[in-house]
């Protein structure tokens, strides 16, 4: 019976629900408190084209706002924002982010914290054989040398099978490329590695094809990429990601549109 939802969230599983609803005939609002969707990985023109893609399929957006209150009401429920405005609609859809379930490992002994289990690149704990896999595992990344999470079903599948593995003797450290994608509103996405603190990055949009390139770099390598309509390319950036190909000689050729980053040769 939703009519009017209210999609709270720029996420992965707020794109889920714009098209759960689009699909079902229902023509939902968007509210971020960005200034576009993705606005942490996208530049203003990746969120143009995004707005854009929103609006072709009937979907009102609102940004740089968030929810300050909820109140149910007969109808539905009426939603105050920050931005002082008095939005009411049938339903309200959160996707705002994980709330990971370690409470039960108070006073165990093994460490965590808000993001996770702390855990190796083997993904063991601070106990020997007792190992975290998936949405609850805050692990080592041989990659950036850093922790990280990753939340979404590949990574837990990865993860598990690597844990699995290692419980029986294997001894082999996690470093898969994380990857988010999902094909939403007829636009494929995807992002790719580590699109946190850049030393800087680049990008290609072809507006006729809705194409959308970013790439994320750290010192001479990719670090990360954000994909869109350009899956021609994900198998190859995700192997110079993982193998920390230089790109030091190619960074002036990036900034062209005419640039074939498949042409950069993988160093393993």
């Amino acid at each position: 019976e939703i009519r009017s939802p209210l999609v709270v969230g720029a996420s992965f599983i707020g794109l889920e629900f714009l098209e759960i609803f689009y699909l079902n005939g229902i023509s939902p609002t968007l509210l971020a408190r960005g200034p576009h969707f993705f606005s942490e990985i996208l530049d203003a023109r990746g969120g143009e084209l995004m707005h854009e893609n929103f609006t072709r399929h009937g979907i009102t957006a609102i940004y740089n706002d968030s929810p300050s209150a909820l109140e149910r009401v007969d109808t539905g429920v009426t939603v105050t924002t920050h931005g002082l405005r008095q939005l009411r609609h049938d339903a309200v859809a959160l996707c705002i982010g994980i709330t990971r379930n370690v409470d039960f490992l108070l006073n165990s002994g093994v460490i965590f914290s808000e993001k996770g289990i702390h855990v190796d690149e083997f993904l063991q704990t601070n106990y020997e054989g007792v190992y975290a896999a998936g949405d609850a595992a805050f692990y080592f990344d041989p990659l950036t040398a850093s922790h990280r999470s990753v939340g979404n079903w590949t990574s837990a599948f990865l993860q598990g099978r690597r844990a699995g593995g290692n419980m029986a003797g294997a001894r082999e450290p996690f470093n898969a490329v994380p990857q988010y994608s999902i094909t939403n509103l007829g636009l494929q996405i995807t992002a790719l590695g580590d699109c946190e603190n850049p030393d800087g990055s680049t990008v290609k949009v072809d507006g006729a094809l809705q194409r959308y390139e970013r790439l994320f770099f750290k010192k001479d390598y990719i670090a990360g990429a954000v994909l869109i309509n350009s899956s021609q390319d994900q198998a190859h950036i995700a192997k110079l990601i993982q193998t920390k190909t230089s790109i030091a000689q190619y960074r002036a050729a990036l900034f062209g549109d005419s640039f074939d980053i498949r042409t950069v040769p993988v160093v393993t």
